[in-house]
């Protein structure tokens, strides 16, 4: 084919990229002045292009220059209020890093509370900060402290920090990033003027939030407390630990905390200690956990836990390239959450019923604890038990109640669809049975625990649950109480220690109960007696004591020793003569 058919074609078409023009060089070319012309042509726009990116380059370094000084200026001029400028109300971070505490309820020891005028401008500047961070619609760390998170849960405060390890656009994480210096918030939930500031960060569809584990965050903010819910609607919510779970099975923070680098998290206090707080222990009893105001160690694992989700962030990727799938799949939990809130009471009762009847002592009194809250609150929520279990019904059964008039009428006239349909409306269900079995057993274990739940599921202080067992009263509470944060005496039945080490001998192996009743509870060791083929009880010595008795019952376990010794070689001396008389006779 003639080579300058297509051009040929374009030209007949009113297409052509090249314009006819005659010359030396033919008809199609171009004469060398032309040539030359535009070579000089294109080497003036490369220089212009080469100054023009120059000029880029230097206005984008000025533009980041000039938008870094001003966030200093910024975030200079946050801190030039009355006692603010001078720290009084910032508490540090393990650290460093200064975090603004917003509480006119003494929520932090050692941080004194604000009078009127400075309680107005404290919430000013944090309103201020967070227009900032709407306005550059930034990725904000969140967490959330509080007693039984979730579905009949309390929430005591909440703590944010903008962070820029997460592009906010892609959600992309940028791996290698720096750690965030700049100030957070930790905010009082009992005021509501820093419930108001968690609205507005919360709702924000400028705003995404970045947390791990947020299911429970998001009930407490949607229906906790009871009585008074704080009614939060989240949105553009990102749950970090789904960008790292699959198949059903999320992954922990203590598992995620061993990837990490250890000089990544080096200085921040081991996870585990919480802060010097026993959640388990206070809460098997019903009690508050975090009493505020709370101890400056206390506060500092509530703001501690975001610099550890950070260091999530710059340090490991995620199963995609980015956090978008986490993102909707997290949406998607929330809106189900908000419209439907007994949607995953039935997984959950399944995974309390484990824990029940795997764990024991106060483990298993907490969850018990727990399964019952979850059921009295959700039962406020939707009105009442039949309405509960109505919602657990499948949609084809779920069908509204039928008076008795209605009901007689179609029995009248032999139609059993409408009685049917009652029938399973009255039935829990299958659904319904798994949660009321739980229910049930969560009730056995309170009540033989002597565990009290208020109907509006008020949690009891800790220094006014301290009673004296066998009496009602109050006990007075000792230096070691006040130093320690548990365990408390609770009134009830209370099982002896004989008692229960017999039930634990019972359980595990044949023992003695004539030798068992003789020995000091506490103090015993398994020694194996081969001639009853049992484990019978040792008594060992006190912690104050000199030994002796150890001593004793070394010696007598040698002088056995020796006596089986001396029979045995006995035994031999005897039967020696009478095999040498037999060899003779032989």
């Amino acid at each position: 084919p003639c080579p300058f058919s297509s051009l040929a074609r374009d030209v007949t078409m009113g297409k052509s990229k090249n314009k006819s023009k005659t010359g030396s060089n033919g008809a199609f070319g171009k004469s060398p002045a032309e040539e030359s012309k535009k070579a000089s042509k294109a080497a003036a726009e490369q220089e212009s292009k080469a100054a023009a990116t120059t000029t880029t380059a230097a206005t984008a370094e000025a533009e980041e220059a000039e938008e870094a000084e001003s966030q200093k200026e910024e975030s200079q001029s946050l801190l030039k209020q009355p006692r603010i400028k001078d720290g009084s109300f910032l508490l540090r971070s393990s650290w460093n890093v200064p975090f603004l505490v917003v509480s006119n309820l003494d929520l932090v020891e050692e941080i004194p509370t604000p009078n009127a005028e400075e309680w107005k401008e404290l919430i000013a500047l944090c309103h201020t900060l967070v227009k900032q961070w709407i306005g550059r619609k930034c990725v904000v760390l969140a967490d959330f402290e509080g007693e039984f998170m979730g579905m009949g849960g309390e929430l005591v405060s909440a703590a944010f920090q903008r962070t820029l390890v997460v592009d906010s656009k892609a959600l992309a994480p940028l791996l290698g990033s720096s750690a965030t210096k700049e100030m957070g918030l930790l905010l009082d939930l009992r005021c509501p003027e820093a419930i108001a500031v968690t609205k507005e960060i919360m709702e924000s569809e400028d705003l995404c939030k970045a947390i791990w584990g947020a299911d429970g965050d998001v009930t407490s903010l949607k229906y906790s407390p009871m009585i008074n819910p704080l009614s939060i609607s989240s949105v553009n919510v990102l749950d970090v630990q789904l960008g790292f779970s699959q198949d059903g099975r999320r992954l922990g923070m203590g598992t995620m905390l061993k990837r990490l680098p250890p000089k990544m998290v080096a200085g921040l206090p081991d996870k585990g200690l919480a802060g010097g707080v026993d959640f388990t222990v206070a809460q098997a009893r019903h009690l508050r956990s975090l009493d505020p105001p709370i101890s400056l160690s206390a506060a500092q694992y509530a703001v501690d836990d975001l610099h550890r989700l950070e260091v999530v962030l710059r340090t490991q990727k995620p199963f995609e390239v980015n956090y978008r799938s986490a993102r909707n799949r997290t949406m998607g939990i929330v809106h189900t959450i908000c419209d439907e809130p007994h949607a995953f009471l039935v997984p959950k009762m399944k995974s309390f019923m484990g824990k029940m009847t795997s764990a024991s002592g106060d483990d298993r009194l907490a969850t018990a604890v727990r399964v019952k809250r979850h059921m009295m609150a959700l039962r406020h929520v939707m009105g009442s038990d039949e309405a509960l279990y109505q919602a657990l019904l499948p949609k084809s059964l779920a069908t509204p109640s039928t008076s008795s008039t209605s009901s007689a009428s179609a029995a009248s006239k032999g139609d059993k669809g409408p009685e049917a349909a009652a029938a399973a409306t009255s039935a829990k269900g299958k659904e319904g049975e798994t949660v009321a079995a739980a229910e049930k057993a969560a009730d056995a274990i309170i009540a033989a625990a002597g565990v009290v739940i208020p109907a509006d599921l008020h949690l009891a202080r800790k220094a006014s649950a301290r009673t004296v067992p066998g009496s009602g009263a109050a006990a007075p509470a000792s230096k070691d109480e006040e130093d320690d944060d548990g365990p408390w005496e609770v009134a009830g039945p209370k099982i002896s220690q004989r008692q229960k080490f017999k039930k634990e001998m019972r359980a595990r192996v044949k023992v003695d109960l004539a030798a068992v009743s003789a020995v000091q509870v506490g103090k015993v060791e398994e020694d194996f007696d081969p001639k009853r083929d049992v484990f019978r009880p040792t008594v060992l010595p006190d912690s104050d004591d000199d030994g002796d008795a150890a001593d004793r019952q070394k010696a007598k376990r040698q002088k056995r020793k020796a006596a089986a010794g001396a029979e045995n070689s006995q035994a031999a001396a005897q039967q020696l003569p009478a095999s040498k008389k037999a060899k003779k006779a032989r």
